[in-house]
């Protein structure tokens, strides 16, 4: 097995969209449960997806599609295929020498080899790298409403890729979702969860009353100053982006600092480009 302790892996973050479809039960038998890659056969099951580049096909866990990956275009071509976008980085090493992983893959010389935030490796074509990743000298910011699904799991995923929780509510706690309390939320991540109650929003629980914080100077300072460390999500309970008061911290973050990636998690409409967030605050 390839021997990497002690070279210098580098954090990457992939640019380009995933074209992927649902691998069904029919894809499964007509396939022997094998996907024929460029680095070698690659096993699936149902339920996982299919994703085609220039250089062929290859699978992904649904998990990994569920945790580690956003929704990019809301409805699927002739072929099934829907466009996705990566979340959070990868980290990677060129190696000049043929090389396997523990996936059963081979590298080719020149190749990169891949580690995700799942611990899991995989050869990557230097053709193919070089065009779809950046290297990431910046750190990332997301944002997730806990009504959203799987909210719990994006909160670890991102947590165990080196990230840490800004809960930005006024009261961390919910009386129908307990384990979005801020006592459970900090048993569970531990010094990864922070609070930011100058972010909350002191008329929360007034329907169509216009979004007051409590202290946004101090607010949004603190967190610039976590982003010169830490990739951060900002942790709100709203469903809805474009109604939520994340939305604005989002805006004057980017405002402040227009080079700062972000991402909404969990949502239909999630992965929204830096473009696309146009609020801010007043």
């Amino acid at each position: 097995m390839l021997n990497t302790r002690e070279r210098h892996w580098q954090r990457y973050l992939k640019v380009t969209p995933t074209r992927a479809r649902l691998l069904s039960q029919g894809d499964y038998l007509a396939r022997s449960g094998i996907i024929h890659t460029r680095e070698g056969d690659a096993p699936f099951l149902p339920g996982d997806y299919l994703a085609l580049d220039t250089l062929g096909e290859y699978p992904i866990s649904q998990k990994m599609i569920q945790l580690h990956y956003v929704r990019h275009s809301a409805n699927a071509d002739e072929a099934g295929f829907t466009l996705f976008l990566p979340v959070g980085p990868r980290y990677a090493i060129q190696l000049d020498e043929a090389f396997p992983t523990d996936q059963g893959l081979a590298g080719q010389p020149g190749d990169y080899l891949l580690r995700g935030q799942d611990g899991r490796s995989w050869p990557c074509a230097r053709s193919k790298f070089e065009q779809e990743y950046r290297q990431l000298e910046e750190h990332l910011l997301y944002s997730i409403g806990y009504l959203n699904p799987n909210a719990l799991d994006l909160l670890q995923a991102r947590v165990d890729s080196g990230a840490i929780i800004v809960d930005i509510r006024l009261l961390a706690g919910s009386r129908y979702r307990p384990d979005f309390s801020g006592k459970r939320l900090r048993e569970r991540f531990g010094s990864a969860y922070l609070r930011a109650m100058e972010l909350g929003n002191k008329n929360y629980n007034r329907s169509g009353a216009p979004i007051v914080f409590v202290n946004p100077e101090k607010g949004i300072a603190r967190l610039l100053t976590l982003l010169e460390q830490y990739d951060v999500c900002l942790l709100c309970r709203c469903q809805r982006f474009s109604t939520c008061h994340s939305a604005m911290v989002v805006a004057e973050l980017l405002h402040v600092r227009p080079g700062i990636l972000f991402t909404r998690l969990g949502e239909q409409d999630a992965g929204k480009k830096t473009e696309e967030v146009n609020y801010a605050i007043r």
